[in-house]
């Protein structure tokens, strides 16, 4: 039995569902104006709390993937 591996595998995928509101909004409104100094300032402020995370977003914004960044913000359980 690996059941810490199985409630491991129910957690979203990009942890999003775990930011504030008003921080996953200024993600999004960020990555939506392709502002990239925007969005790794927001980046940065999730970083302390979420480190994980923050290094996704910012593999995607290093690789200009704003369109994933803006989805994850919109589904965050995904």
């Amino acid at each position: 039995h690996k059941s810490t591996d199985d409630a491991a595998d129910s957690q979203p995928m990009n942890g999003l569902d775990t930011l504030p509101p008003d921080t996953r909004a200024a993600l999004e409104a960020a990555a939506v104006m392709l502002d990239i100094d925007q969005t790794r300032a927001v980046i940065e402020t999730i970083r302390v709390n979420h480190a994980a995370t923050a290094a996704m977003l910012t593999k995607w914004l290093e690789s200009f993937q704003f369109d994933k960044i803006i989805a994850a913000t919109r589904d965050p359980m995904k």
